[in-house]
């Protein structure tokens, strides 16, 4: 956050000085009596003085900028009915296949990657963008989460295996099963 702001009106500018709790910017009263606007002028009102917080700096900022988009773009809103229909697809009767709210949180979360990724692949290919650092991002995100997950399902597996082979052995001395699995991802 940044000490001090340039606050400007239509005629006028003035530096911000920061206060307890905000910051005030002190206009030229002068300036502001000879203006044509001061009848509705909050800041003509109050002796030329303005107050204001970060907040609201950060609110100007984004009204700005959506002031600069086309005006047909400015309120497009998300396609949320697409994302659970395409969600709803991989939890067959309305019901996922895992319970507990770890579990429930992994695979909502790798499922809404899943569905973003095909998104994103899918607009790169109708429109028919070939270059060579999005294909190589590509597969070397996926192999990322490829790597990860069959590194899990791996151990999850083997240890399994493991547990399997130790009933079987009920405690023999004859077999004796241990492991130590060192993986790396990349």
């Amino acid at each position: 956050m940044p000490e001090t702001y340039t606050v400007e009106c239509p005629h006028q500018k003035a530096t911000s000085t920061p206060t307890k709790k905000r910051h005030k910017a002190q206009f030229d009263l002068n300036q502001c009596k000879e203006c044509p606007l001061k009848a509705k002028c909050q800041i003509f009102k109050n002796n030329g003085r303005y107050y204001f917080t970060h907040e609201d700096y950060m609110l100007n900022k984004r009204n700005l900028n959506i002031i600069t988009i086309p005006k047909e773009r400015r309120k497009i809103r998300p396609n949320i009915e697409a994302t659970m229909k395409e969600f709803k697809a991989r939890a067959p009767g309305g019901k996922i296949k895992v319970r507990g709210l770890f579990k429930t949180s992994l695979f909502a979360y790798s499922v809404g990657i899943a569905i973003n990724f095909g998104r994103i692949y899918r607009h790169i290919m109708v429109n028919n963008i070939d270059n060579d650092l999005i294909n190589t991002g590509f597969s070397s995100i996926s192999d990322f989460f490829v790597k990860i997950f069959a590194r899990n399902h791996l151990l999850n597996l083997i240890t399994r295996i493991f547990e399997f082979f130790r009933e079987l052995s009920n405690g023999s001395p004859n077999m004796q099963f241990s492991a130590t699995l060192n993986f790396e991802c990349f």
